[in-house]
């Protein structure tokens, strides 16, 4: 192997034999928490993944249960700061 062939790491080789061990192939983004797929509940406080039974977040504390506007009585969606149905604050 040639200075200039070791200097660049080989990728110019007439044989072919490797290109560029997979370094402009696609790759998958990094598997994040989703609970449609994993079937958990996200904390909206700090964004761990609980069992969907949890009540309380295991690494916060916070409640995971969805809420009933003070308001209209509609459920909100956790973690909402306003109700969707009248717009008044939680």
């Amino acid at each position: 192997m040639s200075f200039f062939e070791r200097l660049l790491g080989g990728h110019h080789r007439s044989g072919g034999d490797h290109h560029g061990n997979g370094h402009h192939q696609k790759r998958t983004p990094a598997s994040y928490n989703d609970p449609g797929v994993s079937g958990g509940i996200i904390c909206p406080n700090c964004r761990t993944q609980s069992s969907p039974q949890a009540r309380f977040c295991q690494q916060c504390g916070s409640g995971l249960a969805p809420q009933a506007c003070n308001a209209c009585g509609v459920q909100m969606a956790l973690g909402s700061r306003f109700c969707s149905n009248c717009g008044k604050s939680a």
